[in-house]
């Protein structure tokens, strides 16, 4: 994933992490950011039966603050 030169994004976004089985929380730092405002990368692929945690995140300046839009834990099949 990557803006193309010049393209103009709202500030959001995605983190990822791979869940293992005895993780019952996340530390706020501990997933992986990809956002607008610079190049990042994510996975094309996970093995199968991989635990993962997304969340899609948007900086509001009216709240001054980063708002989770949704986040989610699921397993591949």
């Amino acid at each position: 994933y990557a803006l193309a030169a010049g393209t103009v994004a709202p500030p959001f976004a995605v983190r990822y992490f791979e869940l293992n089985p005895w993780d019952s929380e996340l530390a706020e730092e501990q997933p992986e950011r990809v956002d607008a405002r610079g190049p990042g990368v994510l996975p094309a692929t996970f093995a199968a039966g991989t635990r993962l945690y997304t969340a899609v995140e948007q900086y509001v300046p009216a709240l001054a603050c980063t708002v989770r839009l949704s986040a989610r834990r699921w397993a591949l099949p």
